[in-house]
Order: structure tokens, then sequence, then C-alpha cells
């Protein structure tokens, strides 16, 4: 698996969050149907998607797939022993921050699933 230094990092993952948001904003326009698949870590963030597809006259749906530490542990070493564009390795240290660092939707209109 390639490694890419943090400044690499940063730039493709800054390029990929901009073409999201322009793909976005033209299927709005078009008021295509679209599903966004997207980590959304803080509120504010989300608001700011509500807010644009709102302001479109769409309707957005939040939906919450919620699930424990050991669930997400189990579910990326299973893809870290991936060897294709979905594999991922992300250490222990990193999960556990984000998992702490992860505001969760509390009455945002969202709906709830729970994964195993």
């Amino acid at each position: 698996m390639a490694e890419l230094d943090l400044a690499e990092y940063e730039q493709l993952k800054s390029t990929a969050e901009q073409q999201l948001w322009d793909d976005l904003i033209r299927l709005l326009e078009a008021k295509v149907p679209a599903v966004i698949d997207y980590s959304f870590w803080n509120r504010a963030t989300r608001d700011r998607y509500k807010a644009v597809i709102e302001r479109h006259g769409c309707r957005w749906e939040l939906v919450r797939l919620k699930a424990d530490l050991e669930t997400l542990r189990r579910r990326l070493a299973i893809r870290d022993q991936r060897n294709d564009a979905n594999s991922v390795t992300v250490s222990d240290e990193l999960l556990e921050r984000y998992f702490a660092n992860f505001q969760e939707p509390a009455g945002e209109g969202e709906r709830v699933i729970f994964q195993e």
C-alpha cells in the first residue's frame, strides 16, 4: 500500500471535498436525487450541507450508521487486509481519536441505524 505524506494527503482530501461539493450543487440544480456518503464529523458541516440542500428547494435526510468502537475495529481490520481501492489502514490511536471527537447527531432530524 502506498503511503502519502501529510501535505499530499491534505491536498488530495481538499480536492476530493471540493469535487463532492461541486457535484452536489450540480445535482441539486438539476433536482436529481443524490446520496452523499461522507463522514460529517461535526454538526457545523452537517448544517452547511443541509442549508445548501434546502436553499435549492430539495429535501435532506440524515442517516446515522451507528457503530460501537469494537465494531469499527473489526471492520477496519477486514479492510486493512484488502489490496484495492477500498483498503484502508487506521491505527487504533487514530480510530479512538476520531471516535472521541465525533459530534453525534442529536435532535438534527437524524434516522439512526445500528450497526453490528
